[in-house]
């Protein structure tokens, strides 16, 4: 769609023939497919590999795509709330906002654990500080043994009154293990 959008319909078309083919071929990746599927590397090597289908299929003609049907390989026997992402937006440097939301967070019951931008963390600092967009996911982690849940609430209300949030997401472990990703950089 972006190469359609700047006027590279011909590269576009080159780029979604080739996801036919590939898709066609069978060849999957695990979000997919499970575990029979490929990684996300073997899956763009594949892509790559069907450049050059242009011309030879009508990418119109192509049988939809049947998504296997998934489903967990078992329940989870625990849940329990381990913290929160706000999605905040700020014009900051990382080092600005986190000093701004270590201050507002301060009496939650709830402590900044790092800030994130468009999936790397940025705060602590590490090595390097990518192309930061104005759009920060800030990870917050409860300081006590009282429930995340009820807190939740004050956060967003002290947060709200200083900073623009737009989303939030309740992070949780599943049988004692994390059930939410963490950003590039993140331990």
């Amino acid at each position: 769609m972006l190469l359609n959008h700047i006027g590279a319909s011909d590269v576009a078309a080159t780029v979604e023939s080739a996801l036919h083919a590939t898709l066609a071929d069978r060849i999957l990746t695990r979000d997919v497919a499970g575990s029979r599927g490929v990684t996300t590397r073997a899956f763009t090597d594949a892509v790559i590999a069907n450049l050059d289908v242009v011309g030879r299929e009508d990418v119109r003609a192509r049988k939809p795509l049947v998504v296997p049907d998934i489903r967990p390989s078992r329940t989870p026997v625990s849940t329990r709330t381990a913290g929160v992402d706000v999605f905040v937006e700020s014009r900051l440097s990382p080092s600005e906002l986190a000093a701004s939301l270590e201050r507002v967070a301060a009496d939650t019951g709830f402590r900044l654990k790092m800030i994130s931008n468009r999936g790397t963390m940025v705060h602590p600092p590490s090595a390097g500080t990518p192309m930061c967009v104005d759009h920060w996911s800030a990870r917050f982690l409860p300081t006590g043994d009282n429930s995340v849940d009820d807190r939740i609430v004050d956060l967003l209300t002290a947060l709200g009154s200083v900073h623009r949030w737009m989303h939030v997401e309740k992070l949780s472990d599943i049988d004692g293990e994390p059930g939410y990703t963490l950003a590039q950089g993140e331990n």
